[in-house]
């Protein structure tokens, strides 16, 4: 969760250069709204945390999609508001607005703002209504020192979804928005076989090989949560010198299947108000 960042982060430089550029931009009054996109637990939410530590003092807004945001309309933009200086966007969520009003507002907030950094984290879970609202704010942002960040995961279906699911994924308006001259598109990758050999002696997993690095790598293809929980439940010796493949991380896929299927599910049934570019 966003606010506490684990000790055990490792490598991403080139992620944290590319987070500092673009929020120098910002700073220069020159807006930015950034695609942070990576798998479950690649590490999407300890990076931005890690780079937030890099900036102190900045005021920080931070807002989640998830299961408790979806049961109602305006669930992520209530989360933002509560944190917000002025009670304007409050008072705008109250009344019956409509989106295109919503996010006009919105984005004079953000104009007004001084230094500011907006976090909308599992936004591929985030109320439609919300969406919809931050979209065409961040569409406005032009001369303002404000950075969006949208994190989200790469398009695809929820495992254990309904067959007549959505595909989970950010409305395609955001793809434009990343293409724009004032957004950006980070793809987070998993970590390599050198940073996983670090990971595993950060969390007390000593004697990894490069070899067996390698074959985690290519089992995890570097994602930091499976690794890690791998690296807990198969004995090292097995993930040195072990043929074939290893084994899914008990615990791992029964939780990314039921949040990802939660999540596709509840955005299947709310009200669709996406329509609006």
């Amino acid at each position: 969760m966003l606010g506490r960042t684990s000790p055990l982060f490792i490598g991403r430089k080139r992620e944290l250069d590319f987070l500092g550029e673009a929020w120098g931009a910002a700073r220069r009054r020159d807006a930015r709204i950034v695609g942070v996109r990576g798998t479950a637990g690649v590490g999407k939410t300890e990076l931005v945390e890690r780079f937030l530590r890099t900036v102190p003092g900045v005021r920080t807004v931070r807002a989640f999609g998830d299961e408790d945001a979806l049961a109602h309309p305006w669930g992520v933009l209530e989360q933002i508001a509560e944190q917000l200086p002025t009670p304007a966007l409050a008072r705008t969520l109250a009344g019956q607005a409509e989106a295109a009003f919503v996010g006009q507002a919105l984005a004079a907030e953000f104009a007004a703002a001084d230094a500011l950094i907006v976090v909308v984290d599992d936004a591929h879970c985030g109320d439609r209504q919300s969406m919809t609202a931050l979209r065409l704010a961040a569409r406005r942002l032009r001369n303002a020192q404000v950075m969006l960040l949208v994190l989200h995961q790469a398009p695809g279906y929820a495992p254990g979804a309904a067959p007549d699911a959505p595909p989970l994924e950010l409305h395609e308006g955001w793809e434009r928005i990343f293409d724009s001259p004032q957004g950006r598109l980070l793809q987070v990758e998993g970590l390599s076989a050198e940073d996983l050999v670090r990971l595993a002696v950060a969390t007390g997993h000593d004697g990894l090989t490069p070899s067996g690095a390698r074959r985690l790598h290519e089992h995890t293809d570097g994602n930091a949560q499976h690794s890690i929980l791998l690296l807990d439940q198969v004995e090292m010796h097995s993930i040195n010198f072990g043929n074939g493949p290893l084994p899914a991380p008990r615990g791992m896929t029964q939780a990314v299947v039921a949040r990802l299927a939660s999540c596709a599910r509840r955005t299947r049934e709310a009200p669709s108000t996406e329509a609006a570019s």
